[in-house]
């Protein structure tokens, strides 16, 4: 339950702040009474942010203030000033009295936008695992508290082993860890390994620091080994939440990023109907392959696929079918070609198979498993036949396009014969 206390001399000015917060939080709390605001505090209700007007009646805010700071449960409560002065005097006594910060009347969404945005994070749930190094059982076991209750997992170690055999096993979110540990290894020990791995995943995996000790050439230290967070001990839920809600929020947000702009890859040069390449992927391969065939003097081939009365096919059975087939030439194709070889849809239904150094009879033998595969293929009562043309680079190739022209001319004469098949371009085989 989320409340937020509104102190303020005008009822008009409440009804409006009422009105704004309302959809956000559980009660909007409002009085014209410091005294009555003080009453509903210490009733330990739970009131998530104050809103205080700068003129009460008389009476001064800035001794309302300093008592709620007094409190224990409130000293880190969000406390934001409404005022209509210009005059920064305003602002600075405010600030001085513990005030988190300070909105003008002529502004209020910018007060009402603030506080939902407070209330959110106070309500926040997050996901994922920390790995916790903290060789105090006691501090691990406050630090532990305080995450679960942000709704994460947390794996608890005391020794650097135990926690790298931990982090080379498991992904996380986010790393705690102590400076000074028992034993030689100590908290750097643990953040060079991290910083140090090959996996770049897990190298840029965020790390909070805690430590006793305050010293600003231990922080700098910390700092330059690539620590994203450093906070002094005791362990204060006040800090401690933010930093790593900080942390593992642009940590997922990183993810998901790179996440999606993988997609993005994936979308520009993968075909989704058959899960080849499409005619980008197959360009900038080729482009790859050939300067290597040139710089190694290798083999390159390059078939030309061509599926037999594919559009009969798509007009008696529809689209959907068609993609079917499609889908099931790409499985064949992945399931008979090596790793190193590459294979994408062309367009339609056109295929190219680019094959990376292998002789002309080993070339062959691959073009009659893909066409005895394909022939093999069933869509309800129709069978799938295709035709296929080979060729191989030669010096006096320029390109790419050299050699799948000859393969393109070899596909449509095994096609105009009408029976499907594959056949070489004989004139340049070398």
């Amino acid at each position: 339950m989320s409340k937020v206390l509104c102190l303020d001399p005008s009822h008009v000015f409440l009804e409006i702040l009422r009105a704004g917060l309302e959809d956000e939080v559980s009660e909007v709390i409002c009085t014209k009474s410091p005294d009555e605001a003080l009453s509903l505090v210490s009733e330990d209700r739970d009131i998530k942010v104050i809103t205080v007007s700068h003129v009460l009646d008389g009476d001064n805010n800035r001794e309302f203030i300093k008592q709620i700071r007094l409190m224990d449960k409130y000293n880190t409560l969000p406390i934001y000033l409404i005022t209509c002065s210009d005059d920064a005097r305003v602002s600075r006594d405010a600030f001085m009295q513990g005030a988190t910060d300070i909105f003008r009347k002529d502004k209020i969404e910018d007060a009402i936008n603030t506080i939902k945005l407070s209330i959110r994070r106070s309500s926040q749930t997050l996901s994922g695992r920390v790995l916790v190094l903290e060789d105090s059982p006691t501090v691990g076991m406050i630090v532990k508290k305080i995450l679960n209750n942000l709704g994460l997992k947390v794996d608890l170690f005391t020794t650097v082993d135990t926690a790298w055999n931990a982090f080379l096993d498991n992904y996380y979110q986010c790393v705690y860890t102590d400076l000074l540990l028992e034993g030689t290894d100590t908290g750097i020990t643990f953040i060079r390994l991290v910083r140090g791995i090959k996996d770049l995943k897990k190298q840029s995996i965020p790390i909070l620091v805690a430590t006793a000790f305050d010293q600003r050439s231990r922080q700098m230290e910390v700092f330059n080994l690539g620590v994203d967070e450093y906070i002094v001990k005791p362990i204060h839920d006040c800090e401690l939440v933010p930093r790593i809600s900080n942390l593992i929020t642009r940590k997922q947000m990183l993810d998901e990023l790179s996440y999606r702009e993988k997609l993005l890859e994936k979308m520009v040069v993968y075909d989704p109907i058959s899960g080849l390449y499409n005619r980008n992927g197959i360009n900038e391969n080729a482009s790859r392959l050939f300067k290597c065939f040139r710089r190694h003097e290798s083999i390159f081939t390059l078939m030309v696929i061509d599926l037999d009365g594919f559009k009969e096919f798509n007009d008696l059975y529809g689209h959907a079918a068609g993609d079917e087939a499609i889908a099931a030439v790409g499985q064949a194709l992945k399931h008979i070609l090596r790793d190193v070889d590459i294979a994408g849809r062309w367009g339609g239904d056109e295929f190219v198979v680019m094959l990376d150094n292998c002789i002309v009879e080993a070339s062959v033998a691959v073009a009659n498993r893909i066409f005895t595969e394909i022939n093999h293929l069933y869509l309800g009562d129709m069978k799938i036949s295709a035709s296929l043309g080979l060729s191989q680079s030669v010096p006096e190739d320029c390109g790419f396009e050299d050699v799948f022209s000859r393969a393109d001319k070899a596909m449509y004469n095994i096609k105009a014969e009408g029976k499907g098949g594959v056949l070489v371009y004989r004139e340049c085989v070398v």
